[in-house]
């Protein structure tokens, strides 16, 4: 199975959505969240290895669950 475009922008979006509920009212880290994924996205942007896409989605979900329930813990 290919990886989609779809899939690609639903993990950015997912990962923005992780970290607007983590970092809630703090605009600084927020702000840095948010610069750091969009550059880290954009440095993988031409990549065509459909195993390494695949590897960088899943890494990307690991990402937004970390946020989501292990800092919003702490």
């Amino acid at each position: 199975m290919s990886v989609s475009r779809h899939q690609v922008l639903g993990a950015y979006r997912n990962l923005l959505k992780a970290q607007k509920q983590t970092f809630k009212g703090d605009w600084a880290t927020l702000a840095a969240a948010r610069e750091k994924t969009y550059a880290e996205f954009n440095l993988k942007r031409n990549e065509t290895d459909e195993t390494k896409i695949k590897e960088q989605l899943h890494l990307a979900e690991q990402v937004a669950s970390l946020l989501r329930h292990n800092l919003a813990q702490a």
